[in-house]
C-alpha cells in the first residue's frame, strides 16, 4: 500500500520520518511531500496515494494555517487518515477549543485570552500563569510568569512576536499524560497511556526547548503512565466526549494535567499528534509514543463488506483496507 505523508519541512516534531518508518516496519511504502507544496501537490496524491496521512506543522510559516493543508486535500479527493480539516481548525484553535470545551461543562484551567499590548491581568487570576500563543505548536511561545508584571510583559512579547491572541492561564502543577484515542469500527478506543518526564525536578511543563533537545539514549522523557487499572481505564475514557464533540476520527490527542487523583482538566488539544523519532521507533512497545506500527494500524478504517483485500505486514499481521474508489 502507497501511503502519503505530507509534513513541514524541517519541522523540528519530526512526524513524518517517524510515521515513515513505522509504515515500512508493516511492510508499506511511504511517499513524502513537503506542505509548502500542497497546492502542486494535491491531486497528485489523490490520485496516486490509497492513503493520506497529513502532518503538517505549521503552513507558511504559521501555525493558524496548518489546517488549510488538509482542506486542499480534502477537496482533491484524496483518502485521509484522521479527522476533517474542521475539526483540526478548532482543535487547533486553543482559545476556542477551550470555549467548547468549557459551553459542555468539561473542567479547564482559569484564565482569559490577551489581544492587545498593556492589556489588564484581573486580580483573581493569581501566579504561577501560563501564557499560550492562541494558535501554536510544538510549545513555541509558552511562558510561565510567577508574578503578574511578569506575566504582563510575556503577553506583550507573545503578541509582538506571533502576531496573535494570548491564552493566559492559571498554571495546574501536576502530573502531564498524553492520552491517545481512535474512533475504529467498534467505536472509541484509548490508545495507552502516555506520561511525559522532563526531568528537570521543576515545573512539570514541555518547554519548546525541551522539545528541540536531542534526547541522548538513556533518556526516558515520555514514559508509560503507572497508574492503578481503574483509574488507568477511566482516564483513558474521560477525553471520549470532548473528541465526539469536535468530530474526531482517529489519532487525536490530548493532553490533560493530572494534579491530584480526583482533579483532571484539559491543558491543551492536539490533531494530528506531534512526536519524535526516538521515542516512536518501530521497535519501541505500544505506549512509549504516538506512531508504532500498532497505532499505524489502528489508524487505518477498517474495509466495507463488498471491497477489500488484505496485505500482509513484516509481524505475520494483516491489515484490510478499501480499494481505491471504494
Amino acid at each position: 500500500m502507497k501511503v502519503g505523508i505530507i509534513h513541514t519541512v524541517g519541522s523540528p516534531c519530526r512526524c513524518a520520518e517517524a510515521a515513515a518508518l513505522g509504515l515500512e516496519a508493516l511492510g508499506h511504502e511511504a511517499l513524502l511531500a513537503d506542505s509548502e507544496e500542497i497546492e502542486s501537490r494535491a491531486y497528485d496524491f489523490a490520485r496516486d496515494c490509497d492513503w493520506v496521512i497529513d502532518h503538517t506543522d505549521t503552513f507558511k510559516g504559521r501555525g493558524l494555517f496548518r489546517a488549510f493543508v488538509r482542506q486542499v486535500l480534502e477537496s482533491a479527493g484524496a483518502r485521509i487518515v484522521g479527522s476533517n480539516a474542521a475539526a483540526c481548525f478548532l482543535a487547533d484553535n486553543k482559545i476556542a477549543a477551550k470555549s467548547r470545551l468549557a459551553s459542555f461543562g468539561f473542567p479547564v484551567p482559569p484564565g482569559i485570552v490577551i489581544t492587545r499590548k498593556k492589556q489588564e491581568i484581573p486580580s483573581w487570576l493569581r501566579p504561577p500563569l501560563i501564557l499560550k500563543p492562541a494558535f501554536e505548536h510544538m510549545s513555541r511561545g509558552l511562558r510561565i510568569a510567577r508574578t503578574l508584571p511578569e506575566a504582563e510583559a510575556a503577553a506583550d512579547e507573545i503578541l509582538e512576536l506571533h502576531r496573535q491572541p494570548v491564552l493566559l492561564e492559571k498554571y495546574i502543577s501536576g502530573r502531564e499524560l498524553a492520552v491517545s484515542v481512535i474512533h475504529g469500527p467498534d467505536g472509541l478506543r484509548a490508545l495507552p497511556l502516555l506520561e511525559w518526564v522532563t526531568g528537570d525536578g521543576k515545573e512539570g511543563i514541555l518547554s519548546e526547548s525541551f522539545k528541540l533537545t536531542e534526547p541522548p539514549p538513556n533518556r526516558r522523557d515520555a514514559v508509560p503512565a503507572d497508574f492503578p487499572p481503574g483509574k488507568t481505564v477511566e482516564i483513558g475514557i474521560w477525553p471520549w466526549p470532548p473528541f465526539e464533540l469536535w468530530s474526531c476520527r482517529t489519532t487525536p490527542a490530548s493532553t490533560s494535567g493530572f494534579p491530584k487523583p480526583d482533579n483532571l482538566s484539559f491543558s491543551k488539544r492536539m490533531l494530528p499528534p506531534a512526536s519524535n523519532p526516538r521515542r516512536l521507533s518501530p521497535s519501541r512497545p505500544a505506549g512509549r509514543g504516538w506512531i508504532t506500527p500498532g497505532s499505524l494500524r489502528l489508524c487505518f478504517p477498517q474495509p466495507r463488506k463488498d471491497c477489500g483485500k488484505i496485505l500482509p505486514s513484516r509481524r505475520g499481521k494483516s491489515i484490510s483496507i478499501c480499494r481505491r474508489g471504494a
